[in-house]
């Protein structure tokens, strides 16, 4: 994608982040079964959440890879972007139901540069609710790369979506 707009980093949103897998995975040299080890060691057993927190800034900072993207986290979960955020895997993130309001100005704000949306479980139970505000506020049309563990269609956001960035030029 970067390759193919001439844009890197790729500015990226990643709806229903949880504690940051995604921007972990991206932006970092290591694999879901470094961080199995990682978070199922003794040591991890053993650590305060305030420790586990300085753990994880610094093994985190020694596997980010120089070129990583700007990700934008948004869960409903407080402390899971919380934790995200302290431990420096997110570059901004909001803690908001899209589902049961509408988006707050700063997110719509944020959102603006993203090119690229993920989205991981959540896509099962997100309706357009979600997705049409944040991918109207975008300045251009985005891909999304959902993975989901439930299908269903994304006909009603993707179509909603295009027309309303048609509309806003």
């Amino acid at each position: 994608m970067a390759a193919a707009r001439a844009t890197a980093p790729v500015p990226v949103l990643d709806v229903c982040c949880s504690y940051g897998i995604n921007a972990v995975l991206l932006n970092h040299d290591l694999t879901l079964e470094d961080l199995y080890a990682h978070y199922t060691s003794l040591q991890a057993a053993a650590l305060t959440t305030a420790e586990l927190i300085e753990w994880d800034r610094a093994y985190y900072a020694a596997h980010r890879r120089p070129d990583g993207h700007r990700v934008i986290g948004l869960d409903i979960a407080a402390n899971a972007i919380s934790y995200a955020l302290a431990v420096g895997l997110l570059d901004e993130g909001f803690a908001e139901n899209l589902e049961a309001a509408p988006p707050t100005p700063a997110l719509l704000r944020a959102v603006q540069p993203i090119l690229l949306v993920t989205v991981t479980g959540g896509a099962s139970f997100l309706s357009p609710r979600t997705f049409q505000p944040l991918l109207a506020a975008a300045r251009e049309q985005v891909w999304l790369a959902a993975f989901v563990l439930r299908t269903g269609s994304y006909r009603p956001a993707s179509t909603r979506a295009r027309s309303e960035q048609t509309a806003a030029g």
